[in-house]
């Protein structure tokens, strides 16, 4: 659904709905934080057998105890009835749910349940659901599920040292997007414009940035003094004993390792919301100061960090607000500087677009529960790239457009509870606008009472709290306007939808065949039992794709999702629309085809109705076996592409 070229001179970075999606949010929590070690506490926490620390991982809680046998990590949920076992911290030899008082050992199997003596053997197998611990130095992770060891995480970074003593704690909140504060982090380039007072510390020329597998560093030397501390520098190179260095480790996907002036400063970035982020700073040293903000070196370090924090928050929030608007659009990156930021945006393509494509499987079902990459041109060459009004939709323009060329224009209709963003991965579209071959549109339908975006496609689907939005009106209009500015083809104007997306993909056709060229329709069925009430302008090629194991749109027609109305079924979707546009009522049979990834051999049927007038064509293609949401193939997209363009 993204890609970003492994050449940073060439790459482009995150489309802006990465940032202000929440459906991406919540794929980002379960693919990415409960999957990657995270920093929970520290050494001073968990120091003695009964030390118990309750966290939040991936909006999972957990609790983290110092048992017999070590480090012990735990969910924060009684197996009995989901009540909590700990809040905050505590020192004790067992773990007690706050809500029935049933008690564990630190180890996690159940020592009492008040009540339920007589029960015991049935009880006997009952223990706490574990979590992965593990230290590091002074510091201590957990991890939910993780794709891969803490060593290899940190690879690359030698320990801090085991006798660090924590100083001090604070925390910040940002109305902005996490991945906007790691990108802010990633960088040394916004330096001399946002953080003056920082440039003036550091050497600009010594400056640079190394990438691993799992987490960068920045390198950052301090300018020389005077040598008789007159000149106001709040880093002084005689105060860091190893050196006149500052180093600023990233570990993807949120940990921050900050070693300068003699202390070690960890920085925890947290999502708390799409737009909402906190960020955890604690200081260690190997001598913690009794009273750190009024030790006099303490307060001057603390200080100046308050005054980068503000600083830093304020360029977020901003630049956050700004990727929501119609000028946002994917940037392109300055190697020198941003060889951090590529870096951990190539981690996020390549952990988080599989993980999107899945989560668009799950969403798609009708009843179930970022920008394209810029033109060659210049922005200020170039028409808008965001319509529809108050529903507004960035329209993906193919790469290195040329205005003296046409296009072909693609509509993407997601299916019920999903929307456009997720639709095209799972249907496979990206790389038709990242490849130059043509214009992609991928709006969202509103969103109804029970919080699902749909489509108003036909009485069966998917208009449920009874609104009569005119969709058709909405779509149409925004064809309108991108074929009045852009370089549309059109001769090559489609439409692919998935469920409550293909029944609009119909509706489309019935109602605006005087722009449609062709659609390709997965798991919807025809606006109406016979026909009525489609009246096309003209001719429309029809390719159906359909599931005989479609439980959620069955294959043979019903009345529909939500029981409003009545569908035809596949076959005679497929025969309606071969007698409007004048075909004969046979068919013949293709070649099998192998569409769906799970499903051994060629399993897609396909069946051409005969005798349609030059250039048209109704085809339905059955895929045996499957349901309503298919594990594509590769060449999927491939496939559906050359017939589209072929009709």
């Amino acid at each position: 659904m993204f890609e970003v070229d492994a050449e940073p001179a060439r790459a482009r970075a995150l489309p802006p709905r990465l940032y202000l999606d929440p459906a991406v949010a919540e794929v980002e929590a379960r693919e990415l934080f409960a999957r990657t070690w995270q920093l929970v506490g520290h050494a001073g926490q968990l120091a003695e057998v009964g030390d118990q620390v309750a966290v939040e991982v991936a909006g999972e809680p957990l609790v983290i105890v110092r048992a017999d046998a070590g480090l012990r990590g735990w969910f924060n949920v009684c197996p009995h009835r989901a009540g909590p076992l700990l809040a905050g911290c505590a020192r004790r030899r067992t773990l007690q749910c706050g809500y029935h008082g049933w008690t564990f050992d630190l180890d996690g199997r159940l020592r009492r349940a008040p009540g339920a003596d007589a029960d015991a053997a049935t009880l006997a197998d009952v223990a706490l659901a574990p979590v992965e611990v593990a230290a590091w130095g002074p510091l201590v992770f957990a991890a939910i599920a993780p794709r891969l060891t803490l060593d290899d995480q940190l690879a690359g970074i030698t320990p801090p040292a085991a006798s660090l003593r924590w100083v001090m704690r604070r925390d910040y909140e940002l109305a902005c997007n996490w991945k906007v504060y790691v990108d802010n982090y990633l960088e040394g380039y916004h330096i001399p414009i946002v953080h003056p007072e920082l440039h003036e510390e550091l050497d600009p020329d010594g400056y640079r940035t190394e990438v691993a597998r799992w987490s960068s560093r920045q390198h950052a030397p301090l300018r020389a003094t005077d040598g008789d501390g007159s000149d106001g520098r709040r880093y002084r190179p005689d105060d860091q004993p190893d050196g006149a260095d500052a180093e600023y480790h990233w570990v993807f996907p949120n940990l921050m390792l900050n070693a300068y002036q003699g202390q070690l400063q960890t920085n925890v970035v947290v999502p708390l919301a799409p737009d909402r982020t906190r960020v955890t700073f604690e200081w260690f040293a190997e001598v913690a100061p009794a009273e750190p903000l009024v030790d006099e070196r303490w307060r001057r370090l603390v200080d100046f960090s308050d005054l980068l924090q503000v600083q830093d928050t304020t360029i977020c929030e901003q630049v956050h607000r700004n990727l929501g608007s119609r000028g946002a659009r994917r940037g392109r990156y300055v190697p020198r500087h941003e060889a951090g930021v590529h870096h951990f945006h190539r981690l996020l393509a390549e952990l988080l677009a599989p993980a999107l494509v899945a989560a668009a499987c799950l969403l798609a079902a009708c009843g179930g529960g970022g920008g394209g990459d810029d033109a060659a041109a210049t922005p200020d060459a170039m028409p808008t790239r965001v319509f529809g009004g108050d529903r507004p939709v960035e329209l993906e323009v193919p790469a290195g457009y040329d205005p003296s060329q046409q296009y072909p224009l693609v509509l993407v209709l997601h299916g019920y509870s999903a929307n456009g963003l997720l639709q095209e991965a799972y249907m496979q579209l990206a790389e038709l606008s990242t490849s130059g071959t043509a214009f992609v549109l991928a709006p969202d339908g509103l969103v109804d009472s029970d919080g699902n975006h749909c489509w108003n496609a036909s009485p069966a689907c998917c208009d449920f709290d009874h609104r009569g939005v005119d969709d058709v009106a909405y779509l149409g209009g925004l064809i309108d306007d991108v074929m009045a500015s852009w370089s549309i083809d059109p001769a090559r104007v489609y439409v692919i939808g998935h469920s409550n997306g293909a029944y609009m993909a119909y509706r489309m056709a019935c109602d605006r065949a005087d722009v449609i060229t062709a659609i390709a329709g997965l798991a919807g069925l025809m606006i109406s039992v016979d026909g009525s009430g489609c009246n096309p302008a003209r001719p429309v090629s029809i390719l159906h794709l359909h599931g005989d194991a479609d439980d959620t749109v069955p294959y043979d027609g019903d009345g529909g999702p939500g029981g409003a109305g009545a569908s035809p079924g596949a076959v005679a979707s497929t025969a309606i629309w071969a007698a409007l546009d004048g075909c004969g009522t046979t068919t013949t049979a293709g070649a099998p085809l192998d569409l769906v990834r799970d499903i051994d051999g060629a399993e897609t049927q396909v069946a051409s109705y005969d005798d349609c007038p030059s250039g048209l064509g109704v085809e339905l293609w059955t895929l045996t076996g499957a349901g309503h949401i298919p594990n594509w193939q590769p060449d999927f997209d491939e496939t559906v592409w050359a017939w589209l363009t072929s009709h």
